[in-house]
C-alpha cells in the first residue's frame, strides 16, 4: 500500500504529464512533421500570365528555413522565367506563416503570407491579387 502523501504526489505527477502531453497534441503538427518538399497542383484566382504560376515547389526544412520557386509564364509562345524567395516559417496549429524575400533571400521586401495545412498533406497559399481578390496556389507534399 502506498502511503497517502506518496500517492498524492504521483497522482500530481501523473496529471501534470497528462497535461503536458495533452497541450502538445493540441499544438498542432511540428516543424518536422511539415518539413518536406511542396508541389503546385493547382491556381486559382489568378488572372494573366503575369500572376500564373505554371509550376513551383515550396521547401520546409525542420529547421524553420522555407523556400518558394515558382516558374511564370511571360508570353504567349511560352517564354518562361523563376522567381524566387527564400527565408523562415513558423507554424502556429494548423497555419505556417511564412517571412520569404525574393531573390534566394537578398531582396529588400519582405513577403509575410500564410499557408494553411490540408489534411492530405497539402498546403493551401492563398494571398491579395495586386488589384482585388485573392490568389490561392495549392500544393501536395511529396513522399518520402
Amino acid at each position: 500500500m502506498i502511503p497517502l502523501r506518496r500517492r498524492a504526489n504521483h497522482i500530481g505527477h501523473v496529471l501534470l504529464a497528462s497535461l503536458v502531453l495533452g497541450c502538445h497534441e493540441a499544438a498542432g503538427p511540428s516543424q518536422v512533421d511539415v518539413a518536406g518538399i511542396y508541389d503546385l497542383q493547382s491556381v486559382t484566382g489568378a488572372i494573366g500570365l503575369a500572376e500564373t504560376p505554371v509550376s513551383g515547389v515550396i521547401t520546409l526544412t525542420p529547421y524553420g528555413v522555407a523556400e518558394r520557386r515558382v516558374t511564370y509564364r511571360t508570353d504567349s509562345i511560352g517564354s518562361v522565367r523563376e522567381v524566387s524567395a527564400a527565408g523562415t516559417y513558423r507554424l502556429a496549429g494548423l497555419m505556417v506563416h511564412l517571412e520569404l524575400r525574393q531573390d534566394d533571400g537578398q531582396g529588400a521586401f519582405v513577403w509575410s503570407v500564410q499557408a494553411e495545412l490540408q489534411p492530405a498533406g497539402g498546403l493551401r497559399l492563398a494571398y491579395p491579387r495586386a488589384a482585388d481578390g485573392t490568389i490561392v496556389e495549392s500544393y501536395q507534399k511529396r513522399p518520402r
